[in-house]
């Protein structure tokens, strides 16, 4: 089985199939233990109050740049970048060590991280890594040190907060992270639980890139992007479908229009960070039941009517009145990603033309149906795009058999009752093990056969012909850069953080400036053929 080894700061990580280590580096933590106790008394006086508020950590600083910055500069490892990283460490360390939980603080500033679960008091923590998925680590924390935890939140926070009443959800900042920790209580005597999302750590997509299969379906959702289609991408809880379209909005160029719709602010800051975007706080389904007072998601979608975005991402749509919005706003001509949970094609199509009872007709104003999924995979919990679905405008067209070329994808047949009025290209049950076992001609002309399907669909968008050369230069730069992407995450032991992100960042910069360039050439061409 293979390790995976990486850095940050004066933290190394060992991750071996799904258990995640953490640990000092022996080198800082000896030094670390020489200088604590005299620091801690220099800074604080003895007075553990004084410690946690910001003028403490003022206090520290000062402290390390009189005192210790010198000692630091000599003892660290020439990847780390700054003696302000460094900084931050030791003072997060610092106030973790007091409150007897610096094991934690590995988790909490490990830039691959984008989730961590804590189930209750002597249970193992859990987390959400970018490229490797669900992971287990080794820390757990003892009924005092929940306490501890619970009491730092609550002083960071500036609020009063009881966690064993009703739950709550706080912003706390540190080491340049914002985390949104949530905390419930149990009815068990195990504590609360508590989930803390990392909303700047790395971008949580990178799992899909890191997958040869994901990168191939990635290369044919980006492509279609270039004419903004309307995307569903639907799955159950945890599946990947916010990460997913994350990555979508991260690739759309930069001058581009975008509105979020949200109850909860799930898409990255740093996805949007260069773009053109408006966050809409809107009304959770918990809140709509409860009848609190606020703005509707169904409205706010509708509402964007009248705010020409380019795009619009709408964050799971809940209820009837939500799906039934967003088929208005796809039908009055807004471009839409949305996602939704459902646990198959079939029972997506049941709720919305049984349960709903919306016509049948309205699939043709979805231009791609996502389904991802969330799979056991020798031990570790990873997510996969599992299938596309593309349904055809014209309800007589037949697309051609897969079967003639490769056993390793399908063309639905009758999807309900769906395929009377729409015909549904189904990409799914592709490997990349049966591709490779195929000759690369036979792989070419599978990935042809699908390109020359997206064409169908593409010029049902542009309503004007597509050359079928220029679709396939998109996909084919498109993978090739996400191709990048996979090895600079491959790069993981050996590149910082920091590098990687930077690396990633700038291929994501690259997509998006063909998605907006072949935008232009297609419109281009779609003018001189009207105008002809």
């Amino acid at each position: 089985m293979n390790i995976f080894r990486y850095n940050f700061i004066f933290s190394e990580y060992e991750i071996k199939g799904t258990r995640y280590k953490c640990f000092f580096s022996k080198d800082y933590y000896s030094k670390f233990k020489l200088f604590y106790a005299v620091l801690l008394d220099r800074i604080t006086a003895n007075d553990f109050d004084l410690f946690i508020d910001e003028e403490a950590i003022r206090r520290i600083l000062k402290v390390l740049d009189d005192k210790f910055k010198s000692f630091f500069l000599r003892s660290v490892s020439a990847n780390i970048n700054g003696y302000t990283n460094i900084k931050r460490y030791v003072v997060s360390h610092i106030i973790l060590k007091l409150l007897g939980i610096e094991d934690f603080l590995h988790i909490l500033i490990d830039p691959y991280v984008n989730e961590i679960f804590v189930d209750g008091v002597s249970k193992p923590i859990y987390l959400d890594h970018a490229i490797f998925g669900r992971l287990v680590s080794q820390i757990r924390l003892s009924n005092e040190q929940m306490k501890r935890f619970l009491l730092y939140t609550k002083l960071r926070a500036n609020v009063l907060l009881d966690f064993l009443v009703s739950p709550i959800r706080v912003d706390v900042n540190l080491y340049g992270q914002k985390l949104r920790i949530s905390v419930m209580p149990q009815r068990t005597e195990e504590g609360p639980a508590i989930n803390i999302r990392k909303i700047l750590s790395i971008p949580p997509y990178l799992t899909f890139i890191y997958d040869d299969l994901a990168r191939l379906y990635l290369s044919l959702m980006l492509t279609l992007l270039v004419l903004k289609p309307n995307i569903v991408i639907f799955g159950e809880t945890g599946s990947g479908k916010t990460t997913l379209a994350s990555l979508l909005i991260h690739a759309i160029p930069s001058s581009w229009r975008i509105a979020l719709i949200e109850d909860v602010a799930e898409i990255p800051p740093q996805v949007v960070h260069d773009k053109h975007a408006i966050r809409m706080k809107v009304l959770s389904l918990e809140e709509k039941v409860a009848g609190l007072k606020g703005l509707r998601k169904d409205i706010a979608i509708l509402e964007m009517l009248h705010r020409t975005p380019d795009l619009c991402f709408i964050s799971e749509i809940h209820d009837k009145e939500d799906a039934e919005a967003m088929f208005h706003a796809m039908a009055s001509g807004l471009r839409v990603i949305a996602t939704t949970h459902a646990r198959n094609i079939n029972s997506l199509f049941e709720r919305w033309f049984s349960i709903y009872n919306f016509p049948c007709s309205w699939l043709k104003l979805i231009d791609l149906i996502v389904f991802v999924k969330r799979e056991s995979f020798r031990g570790r919990i990873i997510r996969i795009i599992d299938s596309l679905y593309v349904p055809s405008m014209n309800a007589s067209l037949r697309y051609p058999d897969f079967q003639s070329i490769s056993a390793t994808a399908t063309i639905a047949g009758d999807i309900g009752n769906i395929t009377k009025e729409s015909t549904i290209l189904t990409i799914k049950g592709m490997s990349m093990l049966s591709l490779r076992l195929q000759t690369r001609e036979k792989t070419e002309e599978l990935i042809n056969l699908i390109l020359s399907m997206l064409k169908m669909r593409l010029e049902d968008i542009s309503f004007s012909p597509i050359r079928k050369d220029v679709l396939a230069k998109i996909f084919r730069y498109i993978s090739t850069r996400l191709n990048d992407i996979a090895k600079v995450i491959r790069s993981i032991g050996t590149n910082n953080p920091e590098e990687i992100s930077r690396n990633i960042q700038l291929k994501m910069v690259e997509i998006s400036k063909i998605i907006e360039k072949y935008q232009h050439v297609l419109l281009s061409v779609s003018m001189s053929r009207n105008l002809l």
